[in-house]
């Protein structure tokens, strides 16, 4: 199993993060050096801003750019671990159905699958579906 960082699920969607606790790639790889991280993560997150928020048409692009990375991926079961107010917005924007078209939240630690799929330059998430896990 491969551990991937890709920098478009590296953040919740409208959220701040600690302001004063970025720390740089060097020490991150250190606390985790069994993960691959994406070319693009740089040394310095040159993405954060600790007084911007990105817009929903932002978080919409950042989706995107990421499940079409993820489409071109040769692999045919993926898990994507992330915040869930990321996975919320993006299941809001592909699939509202599995959310109640808004009235269902997404909390972290909760999992859903789903099938994605590009057809004619258009990408798709069908079939989503929220996982339970029961434990004795």
């Amino acid at each position: 199993m491969v551990l991937y960082l890709q920098i478009n699920i590296k953040y919740e969607y409208e959220y701040l993060m600690c302001s004063s606790n970025h720390s740089p790639l060097s020490q991150v790889k250190s606390k985790f050096p069994t993960v691959t991280y994406h070319p693009s993560i740089t040394e310095h997150d040159t993405d954060w801003q600790p007084n911007v928020r990105e817009t929903s048409h932002d978080a919409v692009q950042r989706f995107h750019n990421f499940f079409t990375w993820l489409s071109l991926q040769p692999h045919d079961n993926i898990a994507i671990v992330t915040h869930g107010v990321w996975i919320e917005v993006a299941l809001l924007h592909y699939c509202p159905e599995v959310l109640d078209n808004g009235n269902k939240r997404v909390y972290n630690c909760d999992v859903y699958c789903g099938q994605l799929s590009t057809k004619l330059s258009t990408l798709t998430l069908s079939n989503a579906q929220q996982m339970t896990f029961y434990h004795a």
